[in-house]
């Protein structure tokens, strides 16, 4: 960056949401036909992933592990900090760890 920090920028595949919603409603509609019973947990497991095409959580969501981890294991793991005003939907900056 221009202050001189390095940073990792992670970028989403176009199409990589599309995708895994196509996957997941042909998973769901075999398991609609073989065994239905199933589908309760194909559901949640569909919600949770779907949080994961948005970079802007996923930051937030760092920011906040990083917060609550960092001031009591902090000198025994290292979690990148996010650049948050870099981020958006689709890009995820963070700190670089040597």
């Amino acid at each position: 960056l221009k202050d001189g920090r390095e940073v990792v920028v992670k970028v989403m595949y176009p199409g990589v949401e599309r995708l895994f919603r196509w996957d997941l409603k042909s998973l769901k509609d075999f398991v609609w036909l073989a065994q239905p019973q199933h589908l309760p947990e194909l559901d949640e497991i569909e919600r949770q992933f779907l949080t994961e095409f948005d970079y802007r959580k996923e930051a937030q969501n760092l920011e906040k592990v990083r917060q609550n981890v960092m001031p009591k294991w902090g000198h025994r793991v290292v979690i990148p900090k996010p650049v948050l005003d870099l981020c958006s939907e689709q890009v995820l900056v963070m700190q670089h760890l040597p």
